[in-house]
């Protein structure tokens, strides 16, 4: 990408624009940075000889953008007032030094060695005005293209800048000076990070409106360059470090070291200076007017920070065996009749109805058998061959989804994969899930409308989601360009984040209250992957819980208030989402879905991953002491207190879900749910 803003005639600009990149990709015999710089420099020098042979004295500034996306560096040279600004998602920093006489004390210094006289131009009246010149030849810029009658002192030396690429995408700008002469980089950078735009055309667009539309006194450009997040090949969680451009303070950052600290960002400003006159570096920053240095290397911000890890894959762990603990067991299957004999039975009656095997007798038994004979209480079973597959939906580890119809309403099969009905514990799995299922009647808690089996191996057909909640959520800022994500960002305000949080909330007091006499649902798996949405038009956020393939009942015996921790299976779930005693397998209580539901609530209501820093073993290790993400302070008084009694390393100072649902239903009549204006 280039820029060049001709003067005394359009001649020298247009042909750097011509000219310029196909002598540098000439002259580069490979992509590291010093090669590119050599070619860069002999180009300008060539550019400069053949305007200047060429019979024109016209001139022009030159700003030249590369991007080395193999090695992951952004270099700018640039000689004139021609300047670029990098802006990414955490600020803005200039790239470049203007060459203005009137600013520029170094570039003064150079002329003057050379003998060349500085002054202002005379006005009518005798006095001098306008900006600082050089004389002979009157010019306020005295680096650039051509020129060919002001040879003595005009040189193409440009500036050489590079610093990193951001690893989260961000935006190059770069704009003639009748730009900067209209508007602050501040202001510049602040169009770009809004994203109102589709197209990097767009945005150049936006900024040379704004800077016109307070009056056009020169040549007004802009060029944008916008790029994505950096794809590497470790990429993989593997948990290493990466480095981030911050914003560049007000004041100018003292002089350090050519060679910058491993984690820091440094933006390097070279002035190639070729001329016989004494040599002069400066890293001034033009955008911003800060005084000029003489340090050939300035540090503009440091921040060091851990890259993000999805985790979704890394951290999903496999069902583990039955757990071990006194609660009734039981187990489902497909080979007797026992529900309702008012249901009818497409499937005959040798294999398809459920039968549930546990204690005598027991309360569970006893309620169970009672509902089932309620006549249309009755689980109904569907003939797979007579329902019609119209898509794919989705697959996780040893279940996929496909949709149908039932009844003439959209609905979902969930069905093994086949790979997986080998496995017993996935099969296990899969009718604890059905039984459950089929059993529970919540608004936030996915409808199971029907079962049956396919080869052998119970299905169940579900309600239709219209989309899950990670579908919803602000994408990783490692993986999508700062300018969506802002736009992502703000299509969840803290009103609809209460909203999602007070519905899981009811569904999770469902589960632990409500669902079963006698018995708490310990869901064990609480994770955006496992919440959705369904289609309501009174409501488009209708927020549901569902896959409780991982489900386990919790015996209440005499005590219903008994929360006494018991020896579960350890690590069962998503480890991102674990309490700490059952990610580190200490014995635990249905108070561990509480942690679970806040880490929830904290990622949907900040946007943000929590914990995505760490490893597997680090999470253990540093969630087993207490560590917790620092709760945003802007957040209202009532929801950080609510996280962080919810995030007690002590389950039992953990609130029950029958005390969060009032305190959330508080916040939400503070903080209505405003009506979501849904993308174009």
């Amino acid at each position: 990408m280039l820029v060049a803003d001709g003067h005394g005639g359009k001649d020298a600009a247009q042909l750097a624009a011509q000219r310029i990149l196909p002598l540098i990709a000439q002259e580069a015999g490979n992509g590291s940075g010093a090669e590119l710089n050599r070619a860069c420099v002999k180009s300008f020098r060539t550019l400069h000889e053949e305007i200047c042979a060429s019979g024109t004295t016209a001139g022009s500034t030159l700003t030249v953008c590369c991007i080395n996306a193999s090695r992951q560096e952004l270099h700018v040279w640039n000689v004139g007032d021609s300047l670029a600004v990098l802006v990414d998602a955490d600020g803005h920093a200039p790239l470049g030094v203007s060459h203005r006489l009137g600013i520029n004390p170094d570039e003064q210094s150079r002329l003057q060695a050379l003998g060349v006289k500085l002054g202002r131009a005379m006005t009518e009246e005798g006095k001098e005005g306008g900006p600082l010149r050089a004389w002979p030849g009157g010019l306020a810029v005295t680096r650039a293209i051509g020129d060919a009658d002001c040879m003595s002192y005009v040189i193409p030396a440009p500036v050489w800048s590079k610093c990193p690429v951001p690893p989260k995408g961000g935006a190059l700008l770069a704009c003639t000076d009748g730009v900067w002469d209209l508007m602050s980089a501040d202001e510049a950078a602040t169009i770009l990070l809004k994203g109102e735009y589709d197209a990097a055309r767009d945005a150049a667009r936006q900024v040379v409106r704004k800077a016109v539309s307070r009056g056009l006194v020169d040549d007004t450009t802009a060029a944008v360059m916008l790029f994505g997040p950096v794809l590497e090949d470790d990429d993989e969680d593997d948990g290493t470090l990466a480095t981030r451009p911050a914003a560049i303070p007000e004041s100018q950052t003292p002089p350090r070291p050519a060679r910058a600290k491993s984690g820091e960002l440094t933006i390097q400003v070279q002035d190639l200076t070729s001329a016989p006159a004494p040599a002069a570096t400066t890293s001034q920053a033009a955008v911003r007017r800060a005084p000029p240095t003489s340090s050939s290397v300035r540090q503009v911000s440091s921040v060091r920070r851990i890259r993000k890890l999805s985790g979704d894959i890394l951290f999903d762990l496999p069902p583990k065996e039955d757990d071990k603990d006194d609660s009734d067991e039981f187990l489902l299957s497909t080979d007797r009749a026992l529900i309702s004999p008012s249901t009818q039975n497409p499937l005959g009656s040798q294999n398809a109805k459920l039968e549930l095997h546990q204690a005598p007798q027991s309360e569970f038994t006893r309620w169970r058998r009672k509902y089932t004979a309620d006549g249309d209480a009755g689980t109904r079973v569907v003939d797979f061959s007579k329902l019609t597959i119209s898509r794919y939906l989705g697959e996780g580890e040893f279940a996929m989804a496909h949709q149908t119809t039932l009844d003439e309403r959209p609905a979902a099969i969930k069905m093994l994969k086949k790979e997986k009905r080998e496995i017993p514990s996935a099969v296990e799995g899969l009718k604890r899930e059905i039984m459950m299922m089929t059993l529970m009647d919540h608004p936030n808690v996915l409808k199971a409308y029907a079962l049956g089996q396919h080869e052998g191996i119970p299905l169940m057909i579900v309600e239709l989601l219209s989309r899950t909640l990670p579908s919803q959520l602000p994408r990783n800022p490692d993986t999508v360009p700062f300018w969506v994500r802002w736009r992502e960002v703000k299509r969840w305000p803290l009103s609809r984040s209460l909203h999602c949080a007070v519905q899981l909330a009811r569904a999770l007091k469902y589960c632990h209250d409500d669902a079963f006499p006698g018995y708490r649902v310990l869901h064990r798996d609480v994770k955006p992957n496992n919440i959705g949405f369904i289609h309501d038009p009174e409501d488009p956020d209708h927020l549901v819980l569902f896959d409780f393939g991982l489900a386990k009942l919790w015996g209440i015996k005499n005590d219903p208030s008994d929360t006494l921790a018991r020896n579960l299976t350890g690590e069962t779930g998503s480890l991102r989402y674990m309490a700490p005693e059952v990610a580190n397998s200490r014995p635990y209580c249905p108070k561990a879905e509480v942690f679970s539901f806040a880490t929830v609530t904290y990622e949907i209501a900040s946007c943000e991953k929590p914990f995505s820093s760490m490893l597997p073993d680090q999470f253990r290790r540093a969630i087993g002491k207490g560590y917790v993400p620092e709760i945003p302070r802007k957040w209202p008084a009532e929801l950080q207190s609510l996280i962080s009694e919810c995030w007690k390393l002590d389950a039992q100072q953990r609130p029950e879900f029958r005390e969060i649902v009032p305190r959330l239903e508080a916040l939400c009549a503070e903080h209505p749910q405003k009506p979501l204006q849904r993308a174009a």
